[in-house]
């Protein structure tokens, strides 16, 4: 089962990323961006939910 928008902002917020909605983008506390087409792109096939959650890992932060 995929993931909702929801689910996937939840993700996204626990490792420190900001949804910045005028530019369509995730923010990375180090400095990455992903927008919300390439999250689509990513999520389109069955191993892409994996992906996406290393990424957001590899560039994101764990909050305390």
């Amino acid at each position: 089962m995929s993931l909702s928008s929801w689910e996937e902002d939840a993700i996204f917020k626990a490792y420190g990323w900001y949804k910045n909605l005028v530019k369509r983008q995730y923010e990375g506390p180090t400095g990455a961006t992903i927008d919300f087409d390439e999250v689509m792109q990513i999520t389109a096939n069955p191993q892409g939910e994996i992906e996406l959650r290393r990424i957001i890992v590899r560039f994101g932060t764990r909050e305390p």
